[in-house]
């Protein structure tokens, strides 16, 4: 596991040694990286909305692929929404601003990653 708790390296690595793994890693990081900011947005709107199941397949959406890529403190703020059984305005805003916070610690390591596979 790298030095970065936001980030474990071998989930990564697991995805490469698949078959065709580089191409993957890279389609994926390509889709996660343009995606990502799109769900998070998603759901604040939501949350704006007071649309909790917004809130909840949004959160749901990123947690997977977060995991698969390495990116486990958004997977785990992810999950930690996903999982929630009622409507906790506050709460949810406050895993909101967490989720948003991992995401931008987070992209610039899977931009690298990205970047990485592409050499």
């Amino acid at each position: 596991m790298s030095a970065d708790p936001s980030f474990d390296e071998n989930r990564l690595e697991r995805v490469r040694r698949y078959k065709n793994g580089p191409q993957l890693v890279g389609k994926l990081l390509e889709l996660f990286l343009e995606e990502g900011p799109a769900r998070i947005a998603a759901a604040r709107a939501g949350e704006q909305a007071r649309d909790f199941q917004a809130v909840v397949r949004a959160a749901h959406s990123l947690a997977p692929s977060a995991g698969n890529l390495g990116a486990v403190r958004l997977q785990q703020v992810a999950d930690q929404i996903q999982y929630l059984k009622d409507p906790d305005w506050d709460r949810i805003g406050g895993l909101l601003r967490e989720l948003e916070d991992a995401f931008l610690t987070v992209k610039p390591r899977l931009e690298a990653e990205k970047k990485r596979g592409e050499g």
